[in-house]
């Protein structure tokens, strides 16, 4: 096996599991909006995570369900700078069975991460298929 077919090979398999993985997290989270309810929440704090040399801000939301419960929760999209200030209303998705299961009603917030491994699993993939089938040179 040469070299081209094991970096081919390494780009396609790479390529094909962060695919796998947006298919997956799409399924997630098709499922998740086909039992959420919304509400009004208000973001009151901000995790801070170090990410090497910069940080990553993960904002906490607190809202009430529709039976008045309150509940909080991390958002699961970060950012080195915060996309809200503390005291911000955003609209929040639940689900109705497990309401801490939570997430700020954004398209970025909902779609980010599997747009992301959707593109990176595409790029990957076709690079694999360009270096295998010679469209690029290595």
């Amino acid at each position: 096996m040469g070299f081209v077919t094991v970096l081919s090979s390494v780009f396609i398999v790479i390529g094909i599991g962060l695919l796998f993985l947006a298919a997956r997290r799409l399924a997630k989270k098709l499922a998740f909006l086909q039992d959420s309810l919304t509400a009004p929440g208000e973001i009151i704090r901000f995790i801070e995570v170090p990410d090497g040399i910069e940080k990553s801000y993960f904002p906490e939301v607190m809202f009430h369900t529709s039976e008045g419960r309150e509940i909080t929760f991390q958002s699961e999209m970060g950012s080195n700078v915060p996309s809200y200030e503390i005291g911000d209303k955003v609209r929040v998705r639940y689900s109705r069975n497990q309401p801490a299961d939570a997430e700020i009603d954004s398209f970025f917030a909902l779609w980010g991460l599997v747009l992301i491994l959707g593109l990176l699993g595409g790029v990957f993939s076709f690079v694999g298929l360009g270096i295998l089938i010679g469209w690029l040179p290595v």
